[in-house]
């Protein structure tokens, strides 16, 4: 095989990397925009039912309160873990993997 055509088998097996890191890429946003969308969702619509006053009880505002807020914080940590990998790949945040044991 000659040089060129060795160079040329480098660079077709590199062009079907970046292809396959594209399409990783692709699916990787739209779960974390659907993932993102949900709780934000929530979020909106359970202060709309407040603020448009068709909770019937204290109780029922608290309850739909309370999901809103449990969705705020699953949309925080989402963000959190994206800026997270943000820092992962700039280099700017290690990784420390370590074993935890728990004994009883």
């Amino acid at each position: 095989m000659s040089h060129l055509q060795a160079l040329n088998q480098e660079l077709e097996q590199a062009s079907v990397q970046v292809a396959e890191a594209s399409a990783i890429k692709d699916e990787f946003l739209a779960q974390v925009s659907h993932d993102l969308r949900t709780p934000l969702n929530s979020i909106l619509s359970f202060r709309k039912l407040v603020l448009d006053g068709l909770c019937t009880t204290s109780e029922e505002e608290n309850e739909v309160l309370r999901d809103a807020f449990s969705s705020g914080q699953l949309l925080l940590r989402l963000v959190n873990d994206l800026l997270d990998i943000s820092c992962i790949e700039a280099g700017k945040l290690a990784l420390n993997l370590e074993a935890q044991f728990l004994f009883l």
